[in-house]
């Protein structure tokens, strides 16, 4: 009868949550919870020789500083393992087993380094642990690659090879597909492992869709407690744990896993939180790297629909192996619908005549400084341009927007309040409810730093350089800070990290004076000295 190994690896995989700083007292109080629970394997972090042993990390820099902070006792239920990246610690860091508190070492590689990741493994195996291999991103492999792979692990005979969904992109078909695939060809000795993420959550239904497979194969289920991990976390051991003490006459203690998830991991998810989320959902349904998934989102202009389709356009070698520059020019060539906006720009001089021009940033100075804007208006009366928002306050004669989480924000305001002033977008902006009055090339008007390209404000300025003005105005352009209040309304904030490119925005200021004039009326950190 086949056996179900449960294997933790909250203290590895949870790592990418607190950058394995858990501390010394909570390292211990877990291993031991879990060696009390009854957990077959547990993992207790990383070997990586480019680090330096801090007891109070689940990174170690070889195998004999692991004893340092972690020291099983003789009557220990469980097998520890530590996992290596292959290529990130030489095999002089790894000592035999019999001077290691480990039992056993996972070794991770990519599909192009199987027979140099098996030759490690291989030397790993002679100093006496056990070998686990794990090879990244299994959703790459191909039938054939599947097969490379098992010839290999027949032929190194490890402890186990384990099915590693790195992206969480498995549904159940997908998992029984390879699993089925290697079973029937892997050496029936050797056991068959899944570590799963939980971008579709189905991490756990998956892994019990696993264990309740017919067959006489051992397996490795990976889980950690509370599902602590990467990105959307893992398995979690409480749910693996209560199923298969219910189901298959298992005798963990649970209770002991609940001490550790009370005591420890709640009081982490509390400040850094892991888990299902609409980014991991994205990365998963597009098959692609989370990386593409936070570079659109942190740029705070596109609605998750629009990420959705630019994550579509990613070609299939490109998913899996993260790009800045490539993505950098798929979004640039989803903002860019060029247009002929002669006619725009016309518009625009049209209706600003010969007023001054007053930009109003959304900057918290709108309010803090409302006198002096109020003045100003009062002697000048100036032609009043709102940037990404409307405001009550003063009398807007127009509003520009160039991305669509803004343009959303301004239609949804506007079925409550009808707006006077002329919209003025960006042809990248695909209108809804709310009508555009004057329409504007994209393209045209970014500056050159790809940090700051498509900054509202500056692409306005932009769009009045290109109609001849050689003075504007400027209130709520405050530049940011990284806490306090940086907007006039909190509906406005994205909690970016816009404070960030502070001094980019500043070059550009200082670039834009050599072609128009820029009078700040309320203070700014972009204000040349």
């Amino acid at each position: 009868m086949k056996r179900v190994y449960l294997l933790d690896c909250t203290l590895r995989d949870g790592g990418f949550v607190n950058d394995w700083k858990f501390g010394e007292d909570c390292i211990t109080n877990i291993y031991e919870r879990l060696d009390f629970a009854g957990v077959d394997i547990i993992e207790v972090g990383y070997l990586r020789d480019y680090v330096t042993f801090d007891i109070n990390e689940t990174q170690f820099p070889d195998t004999r500083s692991i004893g340092g902070v972690i020291q099983p006792k003789g009557d220990k239920r469980s097998s520890l393992v530590a996992i290596i990246d292959y290529g990130s610690c030489a095999l002089e860091r790894i000592g035999p087993c019999e001077e290691s508190v480990l039992d056993g070492i996972r070794v991770t590689f990519k599909r192009e380094q199987l027979a140099e990741a098996i030759e490690f493994c291989r030397h790993i195996k002679q100093r006496g642990y056990f070998v686990s291999l794990q090879p990244v991103s299994f959703m790459d492999y191909t039938p054939d690659d599947v097969l490379r792979l098992v010839h290999a692990a027949n032929a190194l005979e490890p402890f186990a090879v384990c099915i590693v969904d790195t992206y969480g992109f498995m549904n159940k078909r997908d998992l029984i597909r390879y699993y089925s695939l290697m079973d029937a060809a892997l050496d029936p000795e050797i056991v068959l492992g899944y570590h799963s993420h939980n971008n579709f959550q189905l991490a756990y239904s998956n892994a019990i869709e696993l264990i309740e497979q017919f067959t006489q194969r051992d397996m490795i289920i990976d889980c950690s407690v509370m599902g602590m991990g990467k990105g959307a976390g893992n398995a979690p051991t409480e749910l693996i744990v209560q199923y298969i003490n219910s189901n298959m006459g298992g005798k963990y203690d649970v209770g002991q896993i609940l001490e550790i998830a009370d005591t420890y991991i709640e009081k982490e998810l509390n400040k850094n939180r892991w888990g299902y989320s609409l980014k991991y959902y994205l990365a998963a349904s597009n098959y692609c790297h989370h990386k593409y998934v936070s570079f659109l989102q942190d740029k705070k202009t596109l609605s998750m629909r629009s990420i959705n389709e630019i994550l579509a356009r990613i070609a299939p070698d490109k998913k899996t192996h993260y790009d800045e520059q490539y993505i950098v020019q798929l979004y640039r060539e989803y903002q860019e619908k060029c247009i002929d906006d002669a006619g725009g720009l016309l518009r625009l001089r049209e209706a600003i005549g010969d007023k001054p021009v007053l930009i109003l940033a959304p900057g918290n100075s709108l309010l803090t400084e409302s006198g002096k804007i109020e003045a100003f208006i009062r002697q000048r009366r100036p032609f009043i341009a709102g940037i990404h928002h409307l405001i009550d306050r003063y009398p807007l004669d127009a509003v520009f927007v160039s991305n669509h989480k803004r343009y959303s924000q301004i239609a949804s305001q506007a079925r409550k309040h009808p707006v006077s002033a002329t919209v003025i977008a960006t042809s990248n902006i695909d209108p809804t409810t709310l009508p555009v009055g004057i329409s504007l090339n994209y393209s045209s008007l970014l500056t050159d730093d790809e940090r700051i390209s498509d900054n509202g404000t500056l692409m306005f300025i932009n769009a009045l350089v290109r109609i001849g003005l050689k003075e504007v105005f400027l209130a709520g352009f405050d530049g940011f800070v990284p806490s306090g209040r940086n907007y006039f309304d909190d509906r406005w904030d994205f909690e970016s990290e816009s404070w960030k490119n502070n001094q980019a925005v500043k070059a550009a200021v200082s670039q834009l004076q050599e072609k128009i004039h820029l009078d700040f009326l309320t203070r700014s950190q972009y204000e040349e000295s």
